[in-house]
């Protein structure tokens, strides 16, 4: 069953791996259920900054939750944003936010 579109964000400037990163993105999603909207960033240099570039976009599709490879990828503010509303899913961990619906981690258990 599908549960909704969700964001993959790679951090090219943060990544040992970026190209491997996209693909360990994609597992995560088919394993937990998403589809997936890949967010590739070049580095630091995106307009307004990757942190509100990230806000932005999650918060106008209002998905449920953000895949990242590792949390590497995200800088412990973006994490403390994002878990108020959004879950936080890597390979090895889901740190659920703050919702009304099932999180990651309720809809893994079923």
């Amino acid at each position: 069953m599908m549960r909704g579109k969700t964001f993959g964000f790679v951090r090219r400037d943060r990544s040992v791996d970026p190209d491997g990163d996209g693909p360990v993105v994609r597992a995560i999603a088919a394993r937990d259920g998403y589809g997936l909207v890949v967010a590739y960033l070049p580095g630091a240099e995106i307009d307004p900054g990757p942190t509100l570039w990230l806000l932005q976009r999650v918060h106008t599709n209002r998905v449920p939750a953000v895949i990242v490879p590792n949390f590497t990828h995200l800088g412990a503010m973006t994490q403390r944003v994002l878990r108020g509303y959004r879950d936080l899913v890597t390979s090895e961990q889901i740190l659920p936010g703050r919702v009304a619906y099932p999180s990651a981690a309720q809809w893994r258990a079923r």
